[in-house]
């Protein structure tokens, strides 16, 4: 009987000392499972940092990108502007030089002279006087004569307002020069049919 109750007490025992067993094993791997979600947990965290850092970076490149991209803008849209003033500027001023051309050609050239004599008598006697000659040593540019009878004047005639200094020169000179006595004539509603520099010369 003694040994039967000993060896129940010995299983007993060996039970309850092999629960304490499971227990500190079963305990060990919960603290195991728990340091492991941890280590889960951090790492997620840290990955969750890295992205958050990667999408932050993306941002400011992204912004200095779009940043970059609005300042090339703004100088293309500048350069265009002042290429457009540049252009524009170079358009009036070429203008500008050319009418300057234009005047001073004007200015310069030889004002184109027309004789006209009311009959063949003149005519001979122009001739005799060398009177294109006259004119052509000046400033002034003669090349023949037209018969134009009973409608000359003693005249010599203008059609533009800026022709009258030439053709008081042409008047003195051959007022100076040549027998004929002529006045100044101004035509006018010929401005659109008759060049500038045109004058003609009518004797009688």
């Amino acid at each position: 009987m003694k040994t039967s109750k000993y060896q129940t007490e010995s299983q007993k025992r060996l039970w309850s000392v092999f629960a304490i067993l499971l227990m500190l094993v079963g305990f060990v791997y919960v603290l195991y499972k728990v340091k492991d979600s941890f280590e889960i947990i951090n790492a997620n965290k840290i990955t969750i940092e890295k992205q958050k850092n990667a999408a932050d970076s993306l941002d400011k490149i992204i912004a200095n990108k779009k940043k970059t991209l609005d300042d090339i803008a703004k100088i293309n849209s500048s350069k265009q502007s002042n290429s457009k003033e540049l252009i524009q500027d170079k358009l009036i001023a070429d203008k500008s030089l050319e009418n300057a051309a234009i005047n001073l050609n004007e200015k310069n050239s030889k004002s184109k002279v027309y004789i006209q004599v009311n009959s063949k008598l003149l005519l001979d006697e122009a001739k005799s006087l060398k009177l294109i000659e006259i004119i052509n040593s000046n400033d002034f540019q003669a090349s023949g004569y037209d018969l134009e009878e009973g409608r000359a004047d003693n005249s010599i005639r203008y059609f533009h307002e800026e022709d009258k200094p030439k053709a008081e020169m042409l008047r003195n000179l051959l007022n100076d020069k040549t027998p004929y006595r002529l006045v100044l004539k101004q035509v006018k509603g010929f401005e659109n049919k008759v060049k500038v520099g045109q004058l003609e010369i009518w004797i009688k």
